[in-house]
């Protein structure tokens, strides 16, 4: 079996890295020395329609490192995530914080996110225990260092669901 884990992965904390080199996961991107520009260039080389996709990691990567993940909360992240994608976005996530889950999109989607027919569908798939914050990229952590200490980033949207005015 094989992953995707390239050259740029060393350098953050991966806690399913042991679990892949448990399993014997092999990882040819990492194993020759790939980074993620290189991929891409040689994706578009190949002509592979993946070359200009965004990386989207495993659902789990969307809740705080520690945290006790069920499989309804990644139901609900995995439904919100898929409207982002029917509506056209390129690159987003859908982070979990306790019981808020904050939308991240490209600064230049942030307007398409506050539209009223995608917030209206966000809101509809995320089910009424899984108030949202629609809000651009915010920089809370999804990247850990070697120790799984978060790396500070901006303040995270706390509090009750925030709906577009």
């Amino acid at each position: 079996m094989c992953d995707g884990s390239n050259a740029d992965d060393v350098r953050d904390f991966r806690p399913g890295r042991r679990a892949a080199k448990e399993l014997a996961v092999r990882s040819p991107l990492l194993e020759n020395g790939l980074t993620k520009p290189a991929i891409r260039r040689l994706s578009r080389h190949f002509g592979l329609p993946t070359a200009d996709r965004g990386s989207f990691a495993c659902l789990s990567s969307r809740f705080p490192y520690g945290t006790t993940i069920d499989e309804e909360s990644l139901r609900r992240v995995e439904a919100c995530e898929e409207v982002l994608r029917g509506f056209g976005f390129r690159q987003f996530r859908v982070r979990v914080h306790d019981a808020v889950a904050r939308i991240e999109v490209g600064t230049d989607e942030i307007p398409h996110l506050f539209e009223p027919e995608v917030s209206d569908a966000v809101h509809a798939r995320s089910g009424e225990r899984f108030p949202l914050c629609l809000r651009g990229p915010q920089g809370v952590p999804d990247r850990f260092d070697e120790r799984g200490v978060a790396r500070p980033g901006p303040r995270s949207c706390r509090g009750p669901s925030r709906r577009p005015v």
